[in-house]
């Protein structure tokens, strides 16, 4: 639904984003505007209305997940793929490429917080 100004926008959001490293300053607010940008892009109200819940789960969800080993190039491929959906104004595989990144994300985050089974302990000797 994007104008081509918003489609250019979210191709410069991109490349901003691309550049910065996760340990570097200005790599959240980066990120947050590409996000954003699409948000604007879609012209859906609704998505307009959640902009401040997802830069909050960008937020926490970044510190997280960047802190892995590859994480950063996987970001960038990730949001390379949405933004040339967007440009191709492919929606089937915007979307894809967008629940792609949403399940990556979400596995990450999930592992992260994922108890291990207790270890039963040993016994040693007579139990009873």
């Amino acid at each position: 639904r994007g104008s081509a100004a918003d489609i250019a926008a979210v191709r410069d959001a991109f490349e901003a984003f691309r550049v910065i490293r996760p340990t570097e300053p200005g790599y959240q607010e980066a990120d947050e505007l590409f996000h954003t940008r699409i948000v604007v892009a879609s012209g859906n109200q609704f998505f307009k209305q959640m902009a401040a819940i997802i830069r909050g789960a960008l937020s926490s969800g970044n510190r997280i997940v960047n802190e892995k080993e590859g994480m950063w190039e996987t970001a960038i491929n990730s949001h390379r793929r949405v933004v040339e959906a967007i440009e191709r104004r492919d929606p089937k595989e915007a979307e894809l490429a967008s629940m792609a990144m949403i399940d990556f994300t979400t596995k990450e985050i999930a592992g992260t917080f994922a108890v291990a089974p207790p270890v039963p302990p040993a016994h040693g000797g007579n139990a009873g």
